[in-house]
C-alpha cells in the first residue's frame, strides 16, 4: 500500500509541482465518463502463441494522467512486457511512463503509470495508454483480465469519473486435421484387349456379319477382301465387349482380320494366326423340273429354292465342299402345295456333284451336273429322291418316296473343250447334258410325264416288294 501511494503522489501531485499554474480541485470531474478497456475485449490464440492486448483510453474530458493494475490465470499466461502506447504523447508532449511489476506467479501486472510533463498539456483524443505482451502456456483455457485500481487524472491532478471493461484469452489447441489420404494414382493401362469368338454369321449371297468378343469396351474394326492380306475396312467407334459388324455387296470367297482398340489406344489384331479367317458367300440356287411322290398318282412341278455354300478345297484343284439350303416344293393340280425343307451336305469334282442328307424320317439324295456358265451364272441339272415318313393306309408302309427330277431354266449350256483326258470327259458330260435339256424341252407337254408317272410308280411297288422279301433299302 505504501508503493500505491508513493505512485499515486508521482502520478497526480508530480504534475502540478512540476507544471505551475495548476489548480487541483476537490472530488471528481462530473462531465462525463471516461472508458478504460481492454483491447480487444476477446481473442482466441494458439499455445506458446506470443500475442499483445492494449489498454485503450476514451477521455470524456481533457486528461493528463493514467495509472492501472491488471490480473490474469498464471496457469495459462505468461506476462512479458509491458509498453507505453500513443495516448499521452499524441500531440507530441513529453511523457512520464511507470511500465509497473510483473509477477507471473501470482498473476499480476502492478504499478502501471504515465502522466505528461507540460504546463496545462492534455489529451482528449481516444488512444493506446500501454500494451502488454504475454506468452500463451500449453494448456486450453480461458484467462480474465481484469483491470483494477484505476484512475484516471485531468489536467489539475483531480481523478475523473470512468467506466472499465475487462477482457478474456482463450488458449486453443487447434484440431489436428484429418490427413487427406495419398490417392493412389491409377496404373496405366498397356495391355490390348482380348479377342475371341471370330466368326461369319448370317452369310447370304450379298453379305454377312463378322462377330468377336473383347475382354473389355473396345471399338471394332474388320478388314476384308478376296485376297491376302485383306484391306477394305469397315469400323464402329462404340467402344463394347460384344462386337458385331455387317458386310454388304458382297459375292465370292472372302478373307477378313479383325482389329480392336481400348480407350487406352492398345490395340488388338486377331488375323487368324496370319492365315486370314474366311467365309465364302453362298450361290443362290433356282432350279425346276418335275416330280412324283408314292402317294400321288400324276406328276408334280418341282422347284427347289436355295442358297448353296461352295468352298475349295486347298489339296485338289476345281473340287468343293457343298452345302445346300432350301426348299423343294411339289405342286400337284387340285391338291395342296407340299414344300420339302432340306438342309444337305456334299461335294462337286469340276462339273459333277452330289449332295446327301441323312436325317431320322427325311433323308434325301440330289445327283447331277454343276457347269460354270456365262456371265457368272450356273447350269445345273439334278435328280434325285427323298424320302418321308409314309401317310398311314397308303401301299408303300416303310416310306414316302418323292423322285425328283430339276434343272436351270434359260440357261444355256456350256461345252468345254477337249484336251487333255480330264478335259475330254467333261467335253463328253457337258454335250451330254446339252442334249438332255433340249431333249427334255421337247418333251415338255408331249404327255411324257404321264408315262413317266406310271413307270415311277412301278418303280416305286417293285422297290417295296424287295424291302418285304427283307431286301435292305435306303434311298
Amino acid at each position: 500500500m505504501k508503493y500505491r501511494n508513493v505512485r499515486r503522489a508521482l502520478i497526480l501531485l508530480t504534475v502540478p509541482c512540476v507544471v505551475a499554474g495548476l489548480f487541483f480541485a476537490a472530488g471528481v470531474s462530473a462531465q462525463g465518463d471516461t472508458t478504460v478497456d481492454i483491447s480487444p475485449a476477446s481473442q482466441t490464440v494458439s499455445p506458446l502463441e506470443v500475442f499483445t492486448v492494449d489498454v485503450v483510453v476514451a477521455p470524456a474530458v481533457p486528461i493528463a494522467g493514467v495509472e492501472f493494475d491488471l490480473s490474469f490465470d498464471p496457469s495459462l499466461l505468461t506476462a512479458n512486457s509491458v509498453a507505453e502506447g500513443n495516448l499521452l504523447n499524441q500531440n507530441g508532449d513529453e511523457t512520464f511512463f511507470l511500465p509497473g511489476t510483473i509477477d507471473n506467479v501470482a498473476g499480476t501486472i502492478t504499478g502501471v503509470g504515465g502522466a505528461i510533463l507540460g504546463v496545462g498539456a492534455s489529451v482528449s483524443s481516444p488512444g493506446t495508454f500501454a500494451t502488454i505482451t504475454f506468452t500463451a502456456k500449453t494448456t486450453p483455457g480461458t484467462s480474465p483480465l481484469d483491470l483494477t485500481y484505476v484512475l484516471v487524472g485531468d489536467t489539475a491532478g483531480d481523478p475523473v469519473a470512468i467506466v472499465v471493461t475487462d477482457g478474456s484469452v482463450t488458449i486453443e489447441i487447434p484440431a489436428t486435421p484429418t490427413p487427406t489420404p495419398t490417392p493412389t494414382p491409377t496404373p496405366t493401362d498397356t495391355t490390348p484387349p482380348i479377342i475371341t469368338g471370330v466368326q461369319a454369321i448370317d452369310v447370304t449371297p450379298t453379305s454377312a456379319t463378322i462377330i468377336w468378343t473383347t475382354d473389355e469396351p473396345a471399338d471394332s474394326v474388320v478388314r476384308y477382301g478376296t485376297t491376302k492380306p485383306p484391306t477394305t475396312e469397315v469400323s464402329d467407334p462404340a467402344l463394347v465387349t460384344n462386337h458385331s459388324i455387317p458386310l454388304s455387296g458382297l459375292g465370292t470367297t472372302y478373307y477378313y482380320e479383325v482389329q480392336s482398340t481400348d480407350e487406352a489406344t492398345n490395340t488388338a489384331i486377331d488375323n487368324n494366326g496370319g492365315a486370314y479367317y474366311s467365309f465364302t458367300t453362298p450361290v443362290v440356287v433356282s432350279i425346276s423340273g418335275w416330280g412324283w411322290c408314292t402317294d400321288c398318282s400324276k406328276l408334280a412341278t418341282a422347284t427347289l429354292e436355295g442358297n448353296a455354300t461352295m468352298v475349295e478345297r486347298s489339296h485338289a484343284s476345281e473340287s468343293f465342299s457343298l452345302h445346300l439350303v432350301g426348299n423343294v416344293t411339289l405342286q400337284v393340280p387340285n391338291a395342296p402345295d407340299e414344300t420339302i425343307e432340306l438342309d444337305m451336305y456334299g461335294s462337286r469334282v469340276r462339273s459333277l456333284f452330289y449332295l446327301r442328307q441323312e436325317i431320322p424320317g427325311k433323308s434325301a439324295s440330289l445327283d447331277g451336273t454343276w457347269i460354270d456358265a456365262a456371265g457368272g451364272q450356273y447350269y445345273i441339272g439334278a435328280t434325285g429322291m427323298i424320302a418321308l415318313p409314309n401317310p398311314e393306309g397308303q401301299v408303300l408302309k416303310t416310306a414316302k418316296l418323292c423322285f425328283v427330277m430339276l434343272r436351270t431354266p434359260d440357261v444355256e449350256v456350256p461345252i468345254a473343250e477337249p484336251g487333255s483326258f480330264v478335259d475330254d470327259v467333261e467335253s463328253m458330260i457337258t454335250r451330254f447334258v446339252k442334249f438332255m435339256d433340249k431333249l427334255l424341252d421337247s418333251l415338255i407337254g408331249t404327255g411324257f410325264g404321264e408315262i413317266l408317272s406310271v413307270i415311277l410308280g412301278k418303280i416305286a411297288t417293285l422297290l417295296a416288294a424287295l424291302r418285304a422279301l427283307g431286301v435292305p433299302y435306303i434311298p
